[in-house]
């Protein structure tokens, strides 16, 4: 994963000193994505989605043409298993793109955040290895 290095005989590991400054970079990195996890005021429950719909009639131009009505705006949201579905009025529609932004930006920061940690924990694993002093019969003597 983070602990190979290629070189031109191949890969080698890397040194203590290289998997601190990584370890380090790394905690940086996962800062500036806990800042937006902890800064996000409200976000959408569900998601957005502007949609177009015919309406029916059958001398309508959405009926003749195939151009749609639209656009109109909903939230789908998932609770208990069953997906309800909320239409958001014209002048609301601003407000949620915000909020679903904001959740779009919170679920992206929680998956780097995760990839970070695993990438961390690697590192750690290997610094362990590294650090570790080989059990001798000479020593414990």
């Amino acid at each position: 994963m983070l602990i190979y290095q290629a070189n031109q005989g191949g890969v080698r590991t890397m040194q203590i000193s290289e998997l601190r400054k990584k370890f380090n970079d790394l905690i940086e990195l996962r800062q500036k994505y806990e800042k937006i996890i902890v800064n996000r005021d409200v976000l959408l429950e569900g998601v957005y989605r502007e949609f177009y719909k015919t309406c029916g009639r059958k001398d309508c131009h959405c009926v003749t043409t195939g151009e749609k009505h639209g656009p109109y705006h909903k939230i789908e949201v998932s609770r208990n298993g069953k997906q309800k579905v909320f239409i958001v009025p014209k002048g609301k529609v601003s407000k949620v793109i915000e909020l679903d932004n904001n959740r779009k930006q919170f679920i992206k920061a929680e998956e780097k955040i995760k990839k970070i940690n695993e990438e961390i924990y690697e590192i750690i694993k290997e610094i362990k290895k590294q650090k570790e002093k080989r059990v001798d019969k000479r020593w414990l003597a």
